[in-house]
């Protein structure tokens, strides 16, 4: 969850995977002094992004995103969900979860039969 803050701030000037790819680079450096200087270097408003780290404002997100992924069973990435829109709505249900990284043939396999098993949004 730590590393979450930084790449929610720095979205703030559209640079989220220049800052993913850093962060990830120095995996044994991210002392919170340390951030900061990461996002200099890459161009980000410090104020901006210093202001919006202490503001905590991507914490709510990020918990409830862990929230979801604990109640399906989600420990790491990478995972895949496999579902349908339910009708008039912006919600999903959810038909599988698929952990880890499975060979591509075995996820084609499970979507063409959920395809060819009926619409793909529940009535």
């Amino acid at each position: 969850m730590f590393s979450m803050g930084p790449l929610t701030s720095s979205r703030l000037n559209g640079r989220s995977r220049e800052m993913h790819d850093h962060l990830f680079a120095n995996q044994g450096d991210l002392a919170p002094e340390r951030l900061p200087i990461y996002a200099e270097k890459l161009g980000l408003d410090v104020a901006a992004f210093q202001k919006c780290l202490s503001s905590g404002r991507s914490g709510a997100g990020i918990r409830e995103d862990m929230r979801a992924a604990q109640i399906l069973g989600i420990t790491g990435t990478p995972a895949y969900l496999i579902g349908r829109r339910l009708a008039d709505s912006e919600k999903v249900e959810i038909l599988e979860v698929v952990k880890g990284l499975p060979p591509y043939e075995y996820l084609e396999d499970k979507l063409n039969g959920f395809l060819a098993s009926g619409s793909p949004t529940k009535q």
